[in-house]
Parts: structure tokens; sequence; C-alpha cells
């Protein structure tokens, strides 16, 4: 086995930072390229406005801030660990008669019912919930569903189940709330 004199191993250092700092100029000029050539599709096409380059760049920079908002729920996010990781849906929980709830975060199994969801999540963020004395429909608590913050949340079925329902997806807000709570923006 041969050894690697100080001056060896600094020059194979050298030469790996050398060929990393060229793939990465590499990579760049591709995107730079792939980027202008997207802006000169949108801007030859002779249906396109002023405003049409604009538009495509507004879903992008909406995904690229969903998929930082999953990557930090899923930091603190709890769950069942038996849940493949293909199935989860990483939610933020709020509540407005739980204020200790909000901002939590949970993480679901897409096959499950909207009831069973709000079960496992009563249970894993250990939420005693107010039993009805007879049963009232009107007061049972229900998950409402928002994609953001400031939308109007939409009351979710409780016999659905997530992966039947197409809007709700990973970094969605669950509310957790009465039957009958009406929003009002906050």
């Amino acid at each position: 086995m041969a050894t690697i004199s100080p001056d060896e191993k600094q020059a194979l250092a050298k030469a790996k930072a050398e060929a990393a700092k060229a793939a990465i100029a590499e990579a760049k000029a591709k995107i730079a390229a792939r980027n202008s050539a997207t802006k000169a599709t949108t801007t030859t096409t002779p249906t396109a406005t002023a405003t049409a380059p604009t538009t495509p760049a507004q879903p992008k920079v909406k995904k690229a801030s969903r998929v930082v908002t999953v990557m930090k729920i899923k930091k603190t996010a709890q769950g069942e660990d038996k849940i493949p990781v293909s199935s989860r849906v990483y939610v933020f929980i709020r509540s407005p008669v739980f204020p200790q709830l909000d901002d939590k975060s949970v993480y679901v199994d897409k096959t499950w019912t909207v009831g069973r969801s709000m079960d496992k999540i009563v249970e894993w963020l250990k939420i005693a919930l107010p039993k009805n004395e007879p049963f009232d429909a009107q007061k049972r608590f229900s998950i409402f569903h928002a994609k953001e913050l400031d939308d109007t949340p939409t009351i979710l079925n409780m016999q659905d189940r997530l992966q039947q329902i197409t809007s709700v997806e990973s970094g969605d807000i669950f509310l957790l709330a009465p039957a009958d709570w009406t929003w009002s923006a906050q």
C-alpha cells in the first residue's frame, strides 16, 4: 500500500475542488440557458402579451414556497412511524377553540378518512374534546381545510378519504372546530 505525501493530498484536494467548481459552473450555465430559452419562447409567441412572461413565474414561486413549507412541517411533525412515507400528508393544525394547537404539525395517512385523521390528531396532540350530551351534529368537532391562513376554510366530510379530496395536499392547514363554527378573518 503506497502512502500519499501531504503535497500529493493537497494537489488531489485542489483537483477535486476545481472539478466541483467546474460542475457547478456548468449546471448554472445550463439553468441560465434553459431560463433564457423559456423567456424567448414566451415573448416570441404571437398570442403572448406583455404580462405573459410574469404569469408562469408566479406559480413556480408559490410552488417553491410550498416545498419549503412542507420541509419545515416535516421537521416537527408528529404521527405514526408505521405510516409509509409515500402515503403521508403533512399539515399544520390550528384551532379557534384550542389556541395551544396553533402551528402544531402532524402527518396523517392519505388513505385514512377525515374522521380517523381527526381522531389520531386528537390522540397525538392530547386534546380533550368536549363530549356532547345528547349528540348534536352541529356541535361535534370537525376538520376545516384551508390552503393558506387567509383563505376561507371549508368543512371536510368525515367519511371522505383524504386521497379522494383533491384539494388536500401537504403544507395545508387543518382547523379543528365545532361543525357550526363560522370563519372570520383574524
